[in-house]
């Protein structure tokens, strides 16, 4: 879990004056990097833990942009349907590439 501290101090922390849309474009880039890597067979869960924390960062930063809270989790749930987080997928599958 040492990667999500870095995703939400060095990633989703700079953009927090800029418009809330583009606070998801890059903790996207980065989770797609991480499923391409970490996208093997059995991982699923691990991949959805991770997403479901980078989610708790981003409101824990979205509610620091002014002195009241911008969002509950309500309202943040409707943020994420209109600008989604990227959900985890396996690139690589141990049993096909076992097979004789």
């Amino acid at each position: 879990m040492s990667r999500v501290a870095v995703i939400g101090k060095d990633v989703i922390t700079p953009p927090k004056t800029k418009q809330s849309n583009r606070m998801i474009k890059m903790p996207n880039q980065i989770l797609i990097g991480y499923y391409h890597y970490y996208g093997i067979t059995d991982n699923y869960q691990m991949m959805d833990n991770f997403r479901k924390r980078v989610i708790q960062i981003l409101f824990f930063w979205m509610n620091r942009r002014s002195q009241r809270k911008s969002y509950t989790w309500d309202g943040f749930n409707e943020f994420l349907k209109r600008n989604p987080i990227v959900r985890p997928k396996i690139y690589v599958t141990y049993i096909d590439s076992m097979r004789y």
